[in-house]
């Protein structure tokens, strides 16, 4: 028996890792949540000091349509993610629920992901890719380790017609929080 409330151990460990993955799918979330939106301070607080962002690294054939990257530390992390907002009109991706393996505090995760862009000259930048993470847990928190983007397909000369509409607007610094209507 466990000391966590006289749960049986398979039950706490079980509730552990689905605690763990929570959180993992959680820093992944606001990970995306922060490109989207701009925001390098939230995007700062989610990556160990030391991180490692690498995109394209892994796909010297297609090199005419991707930016290849590689930052490491928090200055070059918040600087690469400056030179990419200056790239975009708009910029939106999802990120689908991963393959996660966890072994205590650090974690692995392969994960699809799909980005949908505009440059400012009209030009699409559109990819199917997947993720490949580390995580550590410090100080209680799940943190990215590193990051590495491996497309599987991108398309970066075909013009995106319409309006880049813009997102909805920040409501106590939360991002489409729910009114409390009448009650």
């Amino acid at each position: 028996m466990s000391e966590d409330r006289g749960m049986p151990d398979d039950v706490t460990s079980a509730l552990r890792r689905l605690l763990d993955e929570n959180a993992i799918l959680d820093l992944m979330a606001r990970f995306d949540d922060a490109i989207i939106r701009r925001d390098t301070e939230t995007f700062r607080t989610l990556w160990v000091e030391d991180g490692i962002w690498e995109i394209g690294q892994f796909n010297p054939t297609h090199a005419k349509d991707v930016n290849p990257l590689h930052a490491q530390g928090m200055d070059q992390l918040v600087a690469a993610l400056e030179q990419f907002n200056k790239m975009n009109e708009f910029f939106f991706r999802t990120t689908l629920r991963g393959v996660i393996t966890l072994n205590g505090d650090r974690a692995t995760v392969r994960t699809p992901t799909t980005e949908y862009a505009r440059r400012h000259d009209g030009h699409g930048y559109n990819n199917v890719a997947l993720y490949q993470d580390e995580f550590v847990r410090q100080n209680g928190t799940w943190l990215f380790v590193s990051r590495r983007y491996y497309y599987v397909w991108v398309d970066s000369s075909s013009p995106i017609p319409g309006s880049a509409i813009g997102l909805p607007p920040m409501h106590n610094g939360k991002l489409g929080e729910p009114s409390q209507g009448n009650q």
